[in-house]
């Protein structure tokens, strides 16, 4: 049976296509997988990588220095460095959260974003209220404007390097759970970039507005008036709360009921049919900066988040000579930026 061979073609066409070497292996070999997939059953829920491995000996229970066993699929370690990273690096992101949408391409590492305000702009706020327009006139009109100061992209990721013989005796399991530390915290850093456009804006005088607790400590009220005050500029529930330390355990002792509560007539019950109180997600992040010494916590209707750019051809997935060569293993990074489209889908809630 001919075995799974990763070539320097495949790794070629993985990097000018910037799609997985997963998903070339299946084109090339998608007779030989098909075939192999119709005579065994437990192999249906194989990919093209995981024959390869298999082909050649590979398990979770094999060593790294196995990977080098044989010269006839140079490729193979540095491919399964470079999958486990990155498929880990999306798999445990909060970036969905506060990041509406998919990630847009741009050309170059500067973008003049577009902004709606239907808060400030007295033009907006005008054309958005509903009214009586006489036959033949023309509809009110909202606009969006381009920002003042456009958004740089900014270059971000981690590198894992490390000599043959420091690895060569890791188990594939434990050396997996070694990257996916890593990419968990790659991950994190790209969220607390997020955070800080969320806060602060992304240079378009679009910093988030602040709320004060009325005491000391978080309580019900706070975070209802937060939640309302998101709704009134959106239109939209606020369903994500990101927190620090303190907020987090205040936000986790509260008990407050969504769904509805004992009504006016004994049977009957109170319904909040536009989310305003309902189902929340809480976040810990102990990034989020104070101010004057005070803590802050952030809510935000995730509707209308963040827009995230990334440069064309930034994301490198780095397979180069040293690689090849036992040196240097792999490496993660892109550049991109964060945009805040629509200023008020997020408020930050400040300690008295």
């Amino acid at each position: 049976m001919p075995k799974i061979i990763i070539k320097d073609e495949h790794i070629s066409d993985a990097i000018s296509k910037g799609i997985p070497v997963t998903d070339i292996l299946a084109q090339a070999y998608e007779g030989e997988i098909a075939d192999r997939k119709s005579k065994d059953a437990k192999l249906q829920d194989f990919d093209a990588f995981q024959m390869s491995m298999m082909d050649h000996g590979i398990s979770k229970h094999s060593k790294i220095k196995d990977f080098y066993a044989t010269t006839e699929n140079n490729w193979l370690f540095p491919v399964f460095l470079d999958r486990t990273l990155h498929e880990n690096v999306n798999k445990n992101s909060l970036l969905h959260y506060l990041v509406s949408g998919s990630p847009i391409t741009i050309p170059g590492k500067v973008v003049e974003g577009t902004y709606l305000d239907l808060v400030t702009d007295e033009g907006n706020k005008d054309a958005v209220k509903k009214k009586r327009v006489t036959e033949g006139a023309d509809l009110p009109l909202a606009t969006l404007k381009t920002g003042d100061v456009a958004i740089t992209l900014s270059k971000y990721g981690r590198a894992v390097e490390a000599t043959y013989e420091s690895i060569q005796y890791c188990t594939i399991e434990s050396f997996r759970r070694t990257i996916e530390f890593i990419a968990d915290d790659v991950a994190n850093q790209e969220f607390d970039m997020a955070v800080d456009v969320v806060i602060n804006g992304d240079g378009n005088k679009n910093a988030a507005k602040v709320n004060t607790t009325a005491s000391q400590t978080l309580e019900h009220n706070d975070l209802l008036t937060l939640a309302m005050d998101v709704y009134d500029a959106c239109k939209s529930p606020m369903d994500v709360i990101i927190a620090p330390r303190n907020q987090f355990m205040a936000l986790s002792n509260m008990m407050i009921a969504t769904n509805g509560g004992v009504g006016i007539i004994p049977g009957s019950f109170f319904k909040f049919p536009q989310g305003i109180n309902n189902d929340v997600i809480v976040i810990y992040n102990d990034s989020i900066p104070k101010a004057g010494g005070k803590e802050q916590l952030i809510g935000a209707t995730s509707k209308y988040g963040l827009t995230k750019f990334i440069a064309e051809g930034s994301q490198i997935r780095e397979y180069d000579s040293d690689i090849r060569a036992q040196k240097k293993l792999g490496t993660i990074s892109e550049t991109a930026g964060f945009q805040k489209p629509f200023k008020e889908f997020a408020r930050v809630l400040r300690m008295a």
